[in-house]
């Protein structure tokens, strides 16, 4: 099946754009409840995925052991908006894991919130990795590889340990084969998963009532993210 229209953007009396794609939505039982398109068309999961990537991060005891709070958690679930209070909560996540800004490998950009943005080309207030949409995503994984003892100056790299065991967590809540998920590298210089979007929304809904099949540590996990990003969602986006 080929893609659908989704969207259509009008100007005036005019279609000025046609957005194509698939929906797929199932919920926590692994029925069908919608779908468009061809739900096992295949494309990389991008950002959402920072949910599931923060997985190692608890189950590991890396997040108790420096002693996280939730908000820290959502921060590392958050594709954030680089204002000022994004900056503090990851730099915080740093500082608790005995680490600084100049570790992170997710590079440079000015805060997606415009104002910000503006304040700080008008101060003349360089930018930093902080402001980096992926920052706390990165700041958890770094924790992550200390916690376990790996290099920490390739924690983004597909084969350090950080990445395998994420790899491993994306191929448990998506079920599938971890020999039939594509690897990318992502914007942010950590690498991505595709898969077909039916397995998206499974993974999802894995995440969010973590099936008995999964230990005790892990819907753990899943139960404090989930609710870090509920209650903070002004840390996930901005």
């Amino acid at each position: 099946m080929e893609s659908v229209v989704l969207a259509r953007v009008v100007r005036g009396d005019t279609v000025e754009s046609v957005h194509r794609g698939h929906l797929f939505i199932e919920d926590c039982s692994g029925k069908t409840i919608y779908r468009l398109g061809n739900p096992e068309a295949i494309a990389f999961v991008r950002s959402a995925s920072k949910p599931l990537q923060a997985i190692p991060f608890l189950t590991s005891g890396a997040a108790d052991a420096f002693g996280y709070s939730d908000e820290e958690i959502a921060t590392a679930c958050a594709s954030h908006s680089g204002e000022k209070i994004h900056v503090r909560v990851v730099a915080q996540m740093l500082e608790k894991a005995g680490l600084s800004e100049a570790y992170l490998r997710c590079g440079v950009h000015l805060p997606f919130n415009d104002k910000e943005a503006e304040r700080m080309i008008r101060e003349g207030e360089p930018a930093t990795q902080l402001h980096n949409n992926c920052s706390g995503k990165h700041a958890a994984m770094l924790a992550l590889a200390k916690h376990v003892g790996s290099d920490l100056a390739a924690y983004e790299q597909p084969e350090h340990p950080v990445q395998q065991a994420i790899f491993g967590v994306i191929s448990q809540f998506s079920e599938i084969a971890a020999g039939d998920i594509a690897i990318g590298i992502d914007g942010c210089a950590a690498p991505n998963f595709a898969m077909p979007v039916s397995a998206m929304a499974r993974s999802f809904a894995n995440l969010i009532a973590p099936p008995e099949s999964f230990d005790e540590v892990t819907r753990g996990a899943c139960d404090r993210i989930v609710s870090s990003m509920v209650r903070f969602p002004e840390l996930i986006g901005g």
